[in-house]
């Protein structure tokens, strides 16, 4: 029996596209543990802010209000030990950088191991599907040790190898990943995707399951030393799940979970820091830091103002992000002789006014986002604080490797 040729195939291929946006993606892949599956059928599962979204939101604008983010008092070492001239400070801290860092390929996942796609040895038809993962069910989980809350059907993937290449980009550069799992689980799932479907990847949201200090793999996929960086840049990187981020090539929309007052001691502090380096080193195009709980909605409905809620909410996580770009740039001076000790009060001196200049509120366009951003087990969002290009400046802004 003669088979009719598909008519899909001989449809221009921008209509093929949106054919397979509408047959794939569904926005959103919320991947989460199996323990939260049985927890959501137990009815045991625990939501770690159930408070009510308030409906106070966002707060005013205010034409007004003063920047109160630059507001530090003068250095207490200006001038202490005689003054030194830029060019001659600039200098001196270039003699005393760290050596060079290795080669941008010491990396902690070796990606471009891993199998693209179809093999051309191997027969179209009937081939293990990459893409399983988003099928899984609790019978039927492969070794990635996370499955989807909502099973996707990829099957159209699997008709054959045109339509796998075809379709494949579609599915990841059209869904949101919403990683609400550890930070380990979260790498390896990552790390064991194809390097092809990898590279397609645009919106990633990664919730406070990952971003827990006290659990084991989270610490350790935010965990990092300025001596031993994982990617070096632009931007330098120093911990596993940043490092694995800057290497997301299309990666453009980045979401996370950031404590009331930008942070917490069980919070991995790095996280959000270097979420701004890559928006400093314009590899990723937005980044929205995610605010829940019910001190975020109690500063709502105090800080009516929008620069006020603004302070209230971030914190010092400006501030931070700033100290670690100039700690980056510049090595803190370290011995006992007394020129050094003079060096290392410019160094801090030096810092200060860093960061008055390259705070994220002055230095990136910033509003009050959309919450309708999913965040799973984490409960209900509240606010959402979204920062796009940076303003117009001439300064270096953070592409710059420690040499």
């Amino acid at each position: 029996m003669a088979t009719t040729p598909s008519r899909l195939l001989s449809l221009p291929r921008e209509i093929r596209d949106i054919i397979y946006d509408f047959a794939l993606c569904t926005h959103e892949a919320h991947l989460v543990d199996p323990v939260y599956i049985r927890a959501a059928d137990n009815g045991t599962l625990d939501i770690r802010y159930p408070e009510p979204v308030e409906p106070m939101y966002p707060p005013l604008d205010d034409d007004d209000d003063e920047d109160t983010v630059n507001s530090e008092p003068e250095d207490e070492w200006e001038d202490d030990e005689g003054s030194m001239a830029s060019d001659e400070w600039e200098e001196t801290m270039a003699r005393l950088k760290p050596a060079a860092l290795p080669p941008n390929d010491d990396h902690l996942y070796d990606l471009e191991s891993e199998e693209d796609g179809y093999d051309s040895d191997e027969p179209d038809d009937d081939e293990e599907d990459d893409d399983d993962y988003m099928t899984s069910t609790r019978s039927n989980k492969k070794t990635y040790g996370i499955i989807a809350v909502t099973p996707f059907s990829l099957s159209l993937l699997r008709v054959n190898r045109q339509l796998h290449e075809e379709a494949t980009p579609v599915f990841y550069s059209g869904t949101r990943f919403l990683m609400d799992v550890d930070g380990g689980a979260a790498l390896k799932f990552f790390d064991q995707l194809p390097l092809t479907n990898f590279n397609c990847i645009t919106a990633v949201t990664i919730t406070g399951c990952a971003l827990m200090g006290d659990d084991g793999p989270s610490r350790r996929a935010w965990s990092g030393s300025i001596n031993q960086p994982r990617h070096t840049g632009p931007p330098t990187m120093l911990t596993p799940y940043g490092s694995l981020l800057a290497n997301m090539a299309k990666l453009k929309h980045l979401s996370l979970y950031l404590p009331y007052g930008g942070n917490e001691d069980w919070y991995c502090s790095y996280a959000p820091i270097e979420a701004q380096m890559l928006l400093i080193a314009e590899r990723i195009e937005t980044l929205s830091f995610v605010f829940l709980g019910e001190d975020t909605v109690e500063a709502l409905q105090k800080y009516k103002k929008s620069q006020e809620c603004y302070e209230r909410l971030m914190g010092l996580q400006d501030e931070n992000a700033a100290k670690h770009e100039f700690a980056m740039k510049y090595q803190l001076p370290e011995g006992y002789d007394p020129k050094l000790r003079a060096l290392t009060r410019k160094w801090w001196s030096r810092m200060d006014e860093y960061v008055k200049e390259n705070t994220a509120g002055s230095r990136f366009t910033w509003e009050w986002g959309d919450r309708d951003i999913g965040f799973g087990n984490d409960g209900n969002v509240q606010a959402v604080l979204t920062f796009s290009k940076l303003v117009d400046d001439d300064s270096d802004l953070g592409g710059e490797e420690v040499a």
